[in-house]
């Protein structure tokens, strides 16, 4: 240990800030956009929380509420639906279970619920707020509650 504390002590300025630059640039990267650089990359574990989720569809339909994704794979969803086409319908109550699996290596997250819809993407962003761009049409936003 002596012999390295010497060995950077004679390094020389320009040297110590070019591996300090590279390790905050390596550590930053990340496979597949799971990760904003702030540590806080999607995983099987990291997902397991109860999320705020926003969604959309391409047909003016709009979905609100709470997901929790758990440990054992399941989830359960409170929602509200909102259907603006055609105008005046009322907000539909969505309540129920399902599951969800993540691949972490693509990040590609599947959500089955027990209506028998699924929403199948990549997880876009971070354990904190990611996205899911699906090829059904929806897209979901989901932040930490």
């Amino acid at each position: 240990m002596g012999t390295q504390q010497k060995l950077i002590k004679g390094l020389p300025l320009w040297a110590l800030m070019m591996f300090s630059a590279l390790s905050i640039m390596a550590t930053g990267c990340s496979g597949g956009g799971g990760d904003n650089g702030d540590g806080t990359t999607i995983t099987q574990q990291t997902l397991v929380a109860i999320w705020d989720i926003r969604a959309s569809h391409s047909q003016d339909i709009t979905q609100s509420g709470t997901i929790f994704l758990s440990a054992g794979g399941e989830l359960t969803y409170n929602l509200v639906q909102l259907n603006s086409n055609p105008p005046g319908l009322k907000p539909m109550i969505l309540i129920g279970t399902g599951t969800w699996t993540l691949n972490e290596s693509s990040l590609l997250l599947t959500l089955t619920f027990d209506t028998g819809v699924v929403h199948q993407a990549t997880a876009q962003g971070n354990s904190t707020n990611f996205s899911m761009a699906c090829s059904n049409g929806w897209t979901l936003n989901f932040s930490r509650k």
